[in-house]
């Protein structure tokens, strides 16, 4: 061990760990605020905002899991609507991933609890998407959770962490869709391992029959926790103020579907991106973390068989595989197989250090001489893992300077320019009714983040796959009086004319590619 369990050196540890917390917590608040909402904020924020305000909600397989509606509506209801409320919890559940690793200490040991709660602290990755109003944090949380819980279950079979697990396990799939991943992971190999448990012993029918008689054991006493799974899952896909009663088959069936069909779509419409697209994201960002997973999985692949990081270079692989073979990619999905990268990363660091510190010492005392040459190789040791950590802190400061890139904003003035203009036109009071309608087939939806900014006013949404043409723009004007049209770019291209020929304005708004349509 690093250092000895007496209780001088379990405070300093404490106090190394809450160190390594209150900087995990600045650097995610800070500058929280200092970017504008991207496309997907837009819509989470708008949509947790009519939550909060109307207390409607409609499950939507397109805008991922309520679980981020409900939390981020009920913050919006403590300290008021905004960018800082908005982006808050997402911050202090990337704070909580690193809380995570203390109940599984011992696991990663002293060394190892350290470093990988640095690695996680300081991800430049993680620390970006903790500050963006998406699902992605709360899903690694949750996962991070349900791991957590499981080998504390395994450790001191108290039903309570069994129970626990299953509520996380439960929330993963009411936060995001990538859950059905996770899960398929997670089973593709705890599988497999208890049949080559099965399959190594000598007497396979006893084997077997032992094993059968241990799952129904288990399955009784896991009984209270799969009730808890499914408690948790209905409760927050059927909450009294979700608008449809079968929110149950929708949150189980048409999320899958949906994305399914989504992803096939994306491949046959778009550009294709390269498979090596999150390899070359995580070298960019995640060096350090990359190369010592790799060679903490070829470590505790041959050297010192630890079944738990075997599990996790698993888990790793098989993440990076995946979603590199799905069509749709997308830079906040390497979250996913960052987090088991980190977890190897991190223990493999740690054990690097308590062997340099510990086992790599020679006890020779050195001839005329007052000191060890263990006490100099010691030194020497120390100052290896002090430029160590020295290159990955210097990365990562490289690195956090140049994530600006990964928040896919736009500049909030020009949105807000936009709001202006629309009130000039209408007597300064935005008292008109504003319709924004997203043509059908347009590649990013570019009014996501205008829903944002004028979330307090009164509007019509005309969303595809309503059909857009002449005659129900011409059905709306004559029913409202006044009306100010704010089109994308593509959808105005089609109703220009028409639009000029009965009587309005065109204002474009090009860098938000939005254009404004109002009375002469």
């Amino acid at each position: 061990m690093l250092l000895k369990s007496d209780k001088s050196n379990k405070t300093l540890v404490l106090r190394a760990f809450s160190i390594i917390v209150l900087l995990a917590l600045i650097l995610r608040l800070k500058d929280i605020a200092s970017f504008p909402f991207n496309f997907d904020e837009g819509i989470h924020g708008y949509y947790s905002y009519i939550l909060y305000k109307t207390g409607e909600y409609e499950y939507l397989p397109g805008y991922h899991g309520p679980f981020l509606y409900y939390i981020t509506a009920g913050i919006f209801a403590l300290l008021g609507d905004g960018i800082i409320t908005a982006r808050l919890l997402p911050a202090l559940f990337g704070v909580g991933m690193v809380l995570l690793l203390y109940p599984i200490r011992k696991h990663l040991g002293v060394a190892g609890f350290l470093t990988t709660s640095a690695l996680f602290a300081f991800s430049p990755l993680f620390i970006t998407y903790s500050q963006e109003c998406r699902n992605d944090v709360f899903l690694t949380f949750f996962t991070l959770a349900t791991v957590v819980c499981a080998l504390l279950y395994l450790e001191k079979k108290k039903n309570i962490y069994l129970m626990l697990g299953a509520a996380s396990l439960a929330l993963t799939f009411t936060v995001k869709e990538n859950a059905y991943i996770t899960l398929f992971i997670f089973m593709s190999f705890l599988v497999p391992y208890h049949l080559h448990e099965i399959l190594k012993s000598g007497d396979r029918v006893k084997a077997t029959r032992e094993t059968s008689i241990e799952i129904a054991q288990k399955m009784k006493t896991a009984g209270p926790s799969i009730i808890i799974c499914i408690a948790v899952f209905l409760l927050i896909y059927i909450a009294p103020f979700v608008m449809y009663p079968n929110g149950f088959l929708r949150g189980w069936s048409e999320s899958f579907h949906f994305w399914f069909s989504k992803i096939q779509l994306y491949g046959q419409l778009y550009l294709p991106i390269p498979f090596h697209f999150y390899l070359e994201l995580l070298s960019r960002y995640e060096l350090p973390v990359l190369i010592l997973a790799t060679a903490g999985g070829i470590y505790y692949s041959f050297v010192e068989r630890n079944k738990l990081m075997q599990f996790t270079l698993y888990w790793a692989i098989a993440s990076l595989v995946i979603y590199s073979f799905m069509p749709y990619k997308r830079s906040w999905l390497s979250l996913h197989m960052l987090l088991p990268l980190i977890l190897l990363a991190g223990a493999f660091l740690g054990r690097s250090f308590e062997f340099l510190l510990n086992e790599g010492k020679i006890k020779k005392k050195i001839k005329g001489g007052g000191c060890e040459k263990g006490e100099t190789k010691k030194g020497r040791h120390i100052f290896a893992m002090s430029i160590v950590i020295l290159l990955i802190a210097c990365f990562y400061a490289y690195a956090l300077n140049n994530v600006s890139s990964l928040h896919y904003t736009t500049p909030t003035g020009e949105y807000e320019g936009l709001c202006q203009y629309v009130k000039e036109v209408t007597g300064g009071k935005f008292k008109a009714t504003v319709i924004v309608v997203p043509g059908s087939g347009d590649p990013i939806p570019v009014y996501w983040p205008l829903l944002w900014h004028i979330r307090e006013h009164n509007f019509i949404l005309a969303e595809f796959p309503i059909e857009i043409n002449e005659g129900t723009i011409d059905r709306v004007v004559k029913d409202h009086e006044n009306l100010v049209f704010i089109l994308s770019k593509w959808t105005a291209e089609h109703l220009d004319i028409f639009l000029q020929e009965i009587g309005y304005e065109k204002r474009p708004f090009d860098s938000v590619r939005l254009v404004v349509y109002h009375p002469k």
